[in-house]
């Protein structure tokens, strides 16, 4: 039977416990192992990536109780009692699924005297096992794990491979939300991106990802995104290696959200009416606001200039004409455009018509106020 000293991780102990780190240097703690079986345990801290004990309690309530009670730590259960039961130790390991993909480890179980959990441990994950986590996530956006409505904090055990390159979870914001994704507890490489299928065509264009993480290696992957009302993917992908992984969704409201005075599409520009001398508007662009319309009348041919500064990210401005009047952009209808690297200004100039025209502020990058400035004579 699997003893508490073999499943114990120092490495895994001391990562998710800076303050025993701090012991150690200071001399107030003998060993990490000393530190878990003296008052970790007691305290509810995990041992092992493959033992989590909030996730043991919540599927074994009698446990639960036992504990509540003082007879038992909940790891303490597991080495005497839920892993002779076959009881799951964490969602990283599916008793049932290790014995299905491993069809002669039962008989070495009976032969040997081994539990399931001892018989990974010991010699399974030397010998090329994978980690028995069952798959929860689709591989596509049309199959992906449905978290519903983001209204609560949403976690994920899974694992990407070779076997299983991608995993895809889908969730809906109902509200403009701050979105943090983190993707941790990882033995291999694995990326993080935010997606939203903008053409609704059921497949990931490069337009359609919102944001990414890349780090090298083992490092935790997050990602912060402020969001508009609508749905979203997170989708975990394999980079270099097998691993199981550890995937948390929250939303929280924004304190402060930036004035919108220009509306989002042709219908609901900002009407300026008949454009004469100089005319300066401020406003805003990021992710919750990606498109600022307005909307001016020429009475006669003029010159015409337009500016827009004040930057500190990047923006793209067009001018434009509804000459179909169907409320959309055809290729047909825009005029002219700047789109400067950076902070850069944007101008644009030229003689105009009499007529009515749009101007469109657009977001190329992360988040701005901005001024533009909008002049006309004949």
């Amino acid at each position: 039977m699997l003893e508490l000293q073999t499943f114990f991780n120092p490495n895994f102990y001391i990562e998710n416990n800076p303050e025993v780190t701090q012991g150690l240097i200071l001399g107030n703690i003998q060993s990490p192992f000393e530190h878990f079986r003296q008052s970790g345990q007691f305290a509810g801290l995990d041992p092992t990536p493959l033992f989590d004990t909030n996730y043991y309690l919540k599927e074994n309530p009698d446990v639960q109780a036992a504990v509540m009670a003082g007879q038992f730590t909940a790891i303490g259960h597991f080495i005497e009692f839920g892993q002779l039961e076959g009881r799951n130790p964490s969602p990283l390991f599916d008793t049932e699924l290790y014995l299905e993909q491993n069809p002669g480890v039962q008989d070495k179980l009976v032969t040997d005297k081994l539990t399931a959990i001892e018989h990974y441990v010991k010699y399974g994950q030397f010998e090329g096992f994978p980690m028995p986590v069952p798959d929860h996530a689709g591989n596509t956006l049309n199959k992906a794990n449905d978290f519903g409505l983001l209204d609560q904090t949403q976690t994920a055990f899974d694992f990407v491979g070779d076997a299983d390159i991608r995993d895809i979870y889908r969730f809906e914001l109902n509200t403009a939300e701050e979105l943090k994704l983190t993707l941790d507890s990882m033995s291999g490489d694995a990326d993080l991106r935010l997606v939203r299928d903008v053409g609704n065509d059921g497949a990931i264009d490069a337009g359609d990802i919102i944001n990414i993480s890349q780090k090298s290696g083992k490092s935790h992957e997050s990602l912060s995104q402020l969001l508009q009302p609508g749905t979203y993917f997170a989708v975990v992908s394999q980079f270099e290696g097998d691993t199981t992984y550890k995937l948390s969704l929250s939303a929280t409201h924004p304190d402060y959200l930036p004035s919108d005075n220009a509306g989002n599409t042709l219908t609901e520009a900002r009407n300026i009416d008949i454009l004469t001398g100089d005319r300066i508007f401020g406003d805003y662009v990021g992710p919750l606001d990606r498109d600022d319309f307005y909307r001016f009348y020429l009475e006669r041919a003029s010159n015409f200039n337009l500016t827009v500064n004040g930057l500190r990210a990047d923006v793209d401005v067009s001018l434009l004409q509804d000459i179909n009047g169907n409320g959309a952009i055809e290729d047909n209808e825009i005029l002219r455009t700047s789109s400067e690297p950076g902070t850069n200004p944007e101008t644009i100039s030229g003689v105009l018509l009499r007529g009515n025209y749009f101007v469109r502020v657009s977001r190329f990058e992360g988040e701005t106020n901005y001024s533009l400035t909008l002049s006309a004579t004949t």
